[in-house]
């Protein structure tokens, strides 16, 4: 949905690492998956078909935000309904492209997609999607509700707690390790973060009570962003179970299937995004039932072009992503990602429709700064690596 902000090309045979690798770049726009098939070693050859597709990420990535803040400006009390809309549009989508993979897959793939849905209806299968689903539904409600009482501009810096929160949750309950400059870069882009909050949140909400309230929204915003975190890692375990699952019945190597487990998330958040009505009515809106429903209609169809025009660039965001994860290299992605942060987040200060202009501030710049600074440091061994493959 973002909702937010991302990877590198491996081959289909490693497909379960997708996840882990995300976080790598500190990418958070997507909770899907995407599916993985060219070797990164080809993408180093194409230079202007790499610009293309670098550009192409950096303006779906800065429309998707953008757009979204401005459609915030009409529907923001209705957030929850926009998060239900958008769910409705992932379960479409994901659900049209697993049945066109059911229809197109090969023998030993039937095998494997069988499998897949057996693993996934099933006990922990089951429990761990259904974990992401529920992880997924608190974001697409809490993103948009946060993100409409804050600046443009940090959104893509707040979106950089997929990245913390990533490592936090991969230690716990993958039992991941990292390097010592891994964890110097999480925390110098935890820092890059309150550098650039704060002082922002002092200029918009000033002090005392009003503080505090900017407080609550950034942290939601935040902590929604944790919840994409916990979802992804929920995932990622939900590969390595799979794995386990199929050699314990004695069955060949094989991964679970990708566009299953996107539409199976899809379709979990969904239940519980239902399960969730009573709390928008409890604690987001002071409406009854049916005043609700006409004034959400009412308000999403003057947004209309707004609503469509960030409908239709979330997904095409989302299929431009699955092109640049193909295609590119991990350092050229990872460049790119490093470069959308500041980017963006300084496209707000531009007088936009609906929103004017963010206020510039240098304070602001000085944390963009740190936070490119620690992705460097927290991708340090990729960066190492490509610079040992120039060498020699």
């Amino acid at each position: 949905m973002v909702l937010g902000s991302a990877v590198t090309a491996v081959l289909a045979a490693r497909r379960s690492k997708v996840p882990q690798v995300a976080r790598r770049a500190g990418w958070a726009q997507q909770p899907r998956l995407p599916r993985i098939r060219t070797d990164p070693e080809e993408s180093e050859t194409n230079f202007g078909r790499n610009i293309l597709l670098s550009t192409g990420f950096l303006l779906s990535s800065g429309a998707n935000k953008v757009l979204l803040r401005i459609l915030l400006v009409s529907v923001h009390k209705y957030a929850f309904m926009l998060g239900v809309l958008t769910n409705l549009l992932y379960i479409t989508v994901f659900g049209l492209q697993f049945r066109y993979e059911l229809k197109t897959a090969g023998e030993q793939d039937d095998e494997s997609q069988a499998d897949s849905l057996k693993f996934a209806l099933n006990g922990r299968g089951l429990r761990l999607l259904a974990g992401a689903g529920a992880c997924e539904a608190a974001a697409f409600v809490g993103l948009p509700l946060c993100a409409s009482h804050l600046a443009g501009s940090l959104l893509p810096v707040m979106s950089q707690g997929l990245l913390i929160f990533s490592m936090i949750f991969s230690w716990m309950i993958l039992g991941k390790r990292y390097d010592p400059l891994q964890v110097l870069g999480v925390l110098v882009v935890a820092t890059g973060v309150g550098i650039c909050t704060w002082p922002n949140l002092i200029a918009d909400f000033g002090s005392g009570a009003k503080a505090f309230a900017g407080i609550r929204w950034a942290g939601g915003l935040f902590l929604s962003y944790g919840c994409i975190s916990f979802s992804l890692v929920l995932k990622e375990l939900a590969f390595v179970r799979f794995k386990q699952w199929r050699r314990e019945n004695g069955h060949k190597k094989g991964d679970l299937n990708l566009e299953m487990v996107n539409f199976a998330t899809a379709l979990w958040q969904g239940w519980a995004l239902m399960l969730l009505w009573p709390v928008n009515f409890a604690l987001l809106t002071k409406l009854d039932t049916a005043t609700y429903f006409r004034a959400a209609f009412k308000h999403f169809h003057q947004a209309g072009v707004w609503l469509v025009a960030y409908l239709g660039v979330n997904l095409v965001y989302t299929e431009v992503t699955t092109i640049v994860l193909k295609q590119l290299s991990a350092v050229i992605f990872l460049l790119v990602n490093v470069l959308n942060v500041p980017l963006v987040s300084l496209f707000f200060c531009l007088k936009l429709p609906l929103l004017g202009a963010a206020p510039f501030r240098w304070s602001f710049v000085a944390g963009l700064v740190v936070i490119i600074g620690g992705l460097l440091t927290y991708n340090h061994k990729t960066l190492t690596a490509w610079r040992g493959s120039n060498d020699n």
